[in-house]
């Protein structure tokens, strides 16, 4: 019995006394909220803080990557800030991201902390070289402080320059680009997570990354890259990206632009749905893609003579967003099939899933099969409401 209480004692006294053997203050962590990752270029240049020049490191295989890091200061937030910079930015060269954090770390009095990390930004030359964007990805997947949540991107040219820029609304580009994401409806681009685009790629080395575009004094996010065998082979614009997600059943809401007795009328979607069904005919796979769709007319012309509530007119404006949308989709498609050879529309995985007898017979052809199999695509569009006047 006594034995008993001892070692009931003994485990009593692990729990009151146990503590957090690895646990650090939160103002020693520096909580990463953007990553950047180019190709290394061996000249001299200022770094982004404004302390000078800073030597480079010569080109050699150990000094593939620079990797620039986002952290906001925090002793610039809160009433009784002592900082008025906002924010840290720092770069390391190294041959992988994790020698380039390491590198880092012994260069700053924080703990580097990725758990709150917003966005990932992969340069455009790295996204073109199959080797390295494979080697980036499986990194980052591998970091387990790195949230699945993260969105990624892909800048138009070096992802440091879109770092740099610190807008006016929101100094922490990151969080910038998380919120854009987030709030985003016109289908101009799709937001595309970590965990999202890993699933892409272990299933076929393809997907769309959304396009990051730095200005002068601003950053734009518009249309995609398309990433075919883990690499960047071509863009895609605001209208061609919106025709993926229409196809891919991801529209939540959008504008469509058509022309009615020489008049742009604005015909907003409100809802959207996509159905496909997928056939072998003869030895040749088809695929009939159907979107439904619902939405308003939110102006026209002040006194127009035109009645929007009569039958002929909503039944005119419907078919002219038909024609709009299914020429828009149709277009997209040819250029995936004939120009990039690449199912980023998500057909193969459709038919790996409602089909997966065929799916097993023909997934080894499916680059062959892909740009020459005929995809029909057919739109309805109904007109609900043509607004009020006061």
């Amino acid at each position: 019995m006594v034995k008993n209480y001892k070692i009931l004692l003994f485990l009593l006294m692990i729990l009151v006394l146990s503590g957090c053997w690895d646990k650090v203050e939160i103002d020693d962590r520096a909580f990463v909220s953007t990553v950047g990752i180019d190709l290394y270029k061996g000249e001299r240049e200022k770094d982004t803080e404004g302390k000078g020049q800073i030597e480079k490191p010569k080109d050699s295989s150990r000094n593939r990557y620079t990797i620039t890091y986002v952290f906001p200061n925090l002793d610039s937030i809160g009433k009784n800030a002592v900082s008025d910079k906002r924010r840290f930015v720092f770069s390391s060269v190294g041959s992988n991201p994790y020698q380039t954090t390491r590198q880092l770390s012994t260069q700053l009095d924080k703990v580097m902390f990725f758990k709150h990390m917003k966005t990932l930004i992969i340069g455009e030359c790295v996204s073109r070289n199959a080797d390295y964007f494979k080697e980036i990805i499986d990194s980052v997947e591998r970091n387990f402080e790195i949230s699945r949540k993260t969105n990624v991107m892909i800048a138009e040219g070096q992802a440091k320059e879109v770092i740099k820029i610190e807008p006016e609304t929101k100094p922490d580009t990151g969080a910038l680009l998380s919120q854009i994401s987030e709030n985003q409806n016109t289908a101009r681009f799709n937001p595309q997570t970590l965990g999202d685009m890993l699933i892409s790629l272990h299933f076929d080395g393809s997907t769309v990354v959304p396009r990051v575009i730095p200005g002068k004094d601003n950053i734009k996010v518009a249309g995609s890259a398309v990433i075919k065998d883990y690499r960047l082979v071509g863009w895609l614009g605001e209208l061609e990206n919106r025709a993926i997600m229409f196809v891919k059943d991801q529209v939540k809401g959008s504008i469509a632009d058509v022309e009615y007795k020489g008049i742009v009328v604005p015909y907003i979607i409100t809802d959207s749905s996509t159905k496909k069904t997928i056939e072998l005919k003869e030895g040749n796979i088809t695929a009939d893609i159907f979107i439904g769709m619902e939405g308003f007319v939110e102006q026209y012309a002040l006194d127009a003579e035109v009645d929007l509530l009569d039958e002929k007119t909503i039944s005119a404006i419907e078919k002219l967003v038909e024609d709009e949308i299914q020429k828009e989709i149709e277009g997209t498609v040819k250029k995936l099939q004939k120009e990039f050879k690449a199912d980023v529309i998500g057909i193969d995985m459709y038919i790996s899933k409602f089909k997966p007898n065929l799916w097993e017979e023909i997934k080894n052809d499916w680059d062959e099969i892909f740009p020459e199999m005929n995809i029909k695509v057919t739109v309805d569009a109904k007109l609900r409401r043509v607004g009020m006047t006061k």
